[in-house]
């Protein structure tokens, strides 16, 4: 059949902003989730004490929760809960009752606000008291999980307690100004009648259950350093603590924990405490100090920036951050100690996925780890050291073994990639449930064939199938030279010639590309296809966003496109 390519004029200049009615995946309304799986950014993972259960959240607004340790998942109803960065599911001693920070908008206000749970996470309630309203933004929830009805919510520049489950809030702790601009809180260990507190500003202690806070004296820290991440756990030894330290004065509320990687905070490196009783003054020694000192074990040029325990085991400490950033980019590095932070081993070995049964991202794969970008979220089980978890740009990863092993957990069991063996390329894969980037437009790309599909996104450029839609993947090939972020628009020809418009710049006219200056120096070109979307070649390249293609049905060889610039954008 004769392909025709239409020729460009120019019919206007102005700027088009184009919408997307996002849809809930209401399985009980005939809607299930499909795609590749993963994609985007995920980060404050949670563990249930009590069963196989575990939530994620997303910078994209889902809230995903699983109930098999990451095989399968579920997306929480919209209109319940939005997540996004800032503090994990907050299980408590009442398996029905959990907290989290709910991110609704309303009267033009993007909110986020303590919201509970008092079904396990099926349906959910803002705490919007009398003491906390709209106006105020909740970044940290933290609850007690040896009671219901105790949690400290902290703002950018206080830290709030409750002892009735969210009613009330009152103030425990306000921050200084003058001194540091803002107020990030690290982590929050509950240990009965005292409550430790890790912030930028030091290390809050309460010795009454939460009543007053006082600031309390450590040792070993050097002067100037705030709390970048903490955990802390309890066994027969006493108390042990772990830290990742940056300088305070560069911290403030809200920050991305992977600014440690471009030294935005002057990450300072990781302490752990010798075991020691309540009451006592915690010692802190260095576990990796950038340029100076790397325990046993541990690369000196990593830069580990997350850390985390088993509240009931004080020998086993798990860290994570990006492999020597400097020299290989973002690659994930993950450490495990077994004795209380005295030695280390390097657990996640990516190189062939040596240990890593993967999906569409690997070594040698669809996208290498460094798609990733380092983990920017890391848990490990409450009760069992053995149970881990990291998250990054795209993917959760799950461990059972204390790291010897890990799996992936974003897409169908059955289709995972064994370790040892690089990961194929152009695979088709089901999803696990866990899909988290935008999705712009979705196609049949081929009138004699129902099961040809394609689907433009963010970040991951686009996705094909050919069984529809029951299965994705990345077996398509795009020219040299294409701006590999977003498709927005797709659109098939009556001679079967399929369009696409494509764009170095993701999520255009979001929050964060609204001003001119967000996009100026974005690409963008026009493909088509002649094959259903298996190869792309460029039609016309426009130097910025290509946002919308319409094909006109009166004149087969003329098409309009929408272009996104502030000086030559227009239709």
């Amino acid at each position: 059949m004769h392909k025709t390519t239409p020729a460009w004029a120019s019919v206007a200049l102005f700027t088009l902003a184009s919408s997307i009615a996002a849809a809930s995946p209401l399985s009980q309304n005939g809607w299930s989730s499909r795609g590749a799986g993963g994609g985007g950014a995920l980060m404050d993972i949670a563990f249930s004490p009590y069963d196989s259960s575990m939530f994620v959240d997303c910078d994209m607004s889902p809230l995903f929760r699983s109930g098999d340790l990451g095989r399968s998942w579920t997306t929480v109803d919209f209109r319940a809960i939005a997540s996004n960065r800032g503090s994990p599911i907050q299980f408590t001693s009442d398996p029905a009752v959990i907290y989290g920070i709910d991110h609704q908008s309303a009267s033009g206000y993007d909110l986020a606000l303590p919201t509970i749970s008092r079904d396990g996470g099926s349906t959910w309630t803002s705490l919007q008291g009398p003491t906390w309203n709209q106006f105020q933004y909740a970044y940290n929830l933290f609850a007690d999980p040896t009671r219901s009805d105790y949690l400290l919510v902290s703002d950018d520049e206080s830290l709030y307690a409750s002892t009735d489950g969210g009613a009330t809030f009152r103030s425990v702790y306000s921050n200084d100004f003058s001194v540091n601009h803002g107020f990030w809180v690290a982590g929050v260990f509950f240990d009965g009648q005292d409550i430790y507190v890790a912030s930028n500003n030091g290390l809050l202690v309460s010795t009454d259950g939460g009543t007053t806070f006082a600031f309390r004296t450590t040792q070993g820290l050097p002067a100037g350093v705030g709390y970048l991440s903490f955990a802390g756990a309890r066994d027969a030894a006493g108390l042990r603590f772990v830290a990742t330290v940056s300088m305070a004065t560069d911290m403030y509320a809200g920050m991305l924990i992977e600014g440690a990687w471009a030294q935005d905070y002057r990450y300072q490196g990781v302490y752990v405490t010798a075991a020691f009783q309540s009451g006592q003054t915690p010692a802190w020694t260095p576990v990796l100090l950038p340029g100076a000192f790397a325990a046993p074990g541990i690369a000196p040029t990593d830069v580990l920036a997350l850390s985390a325990m088993s509240r009931n085991d004080t020998s086993a400490i798990v860290l994570s951050g990006n492999a020597d950033p400097q020299q290989f980019g973002d690659q994930p590095a993950i450490y495990r100690s077994t004795d209380g932070g005295a030695s280390w081993s390097a657990i996640l070995t990516t190189a062939n996925n040596q240990n890593v049964a993967t999906g569409w991202e690997g070594a040698g794969g669809d996208r290498d780890f460094s798609f990733g970008g380092g983990t920017i979220g890391l848990a490990v089980h409450p009760l069992n050291p053995s149970v881990i978890a990291f998250s990054d740009y795209g993917f959760v990863h799950v461990s059972e073994d204390g790291g010897a092993s890990w799996r992936q957990a974003y897409v169908a069991g059955a289709d995972q990639n064994p370790p040892g063996t690089n990961t194929p390329k152009g695979r088709s894969y089901h999803t696990a449930g866990i899909e988290n980037t935008s999705v712009w437009d979705v196609a049949w790309t081929d009138a004699n064939n129902p099961n040809a599909m394609f689907a433009g996104t963010s970040d991951t450029i686009a996705i094909r199938s050919v069984d529809g839609g029951a299965s994705w993947g990345f077996g398509y090939t795009l020219p040299v030279g294409v701006s590999r972020n977003s498709f927005y628009k797709l659109a098939l020809h009556p001679n079967g010639m399929l369009y696409g418009t494509t764009s170095s710049v993701h999520d255009m006219y979001q929050s964060t590309h609204i001003r001119d200056a967000s996009f100026a120096s974005g690409t963008g070109q026009l493909l088509a296809s002649a094959d259903a979307g298996a190869t792309w070649s460029v039609t016309h390249d426009f130097g910025h966003p290509v946002m919308w293609v319409a094909l006109d049905p009166h004149r087969p060889t003329r098409a309009f496109v929408s272009v996104a610039n502030p000086v030559d954008g227009g239709v």
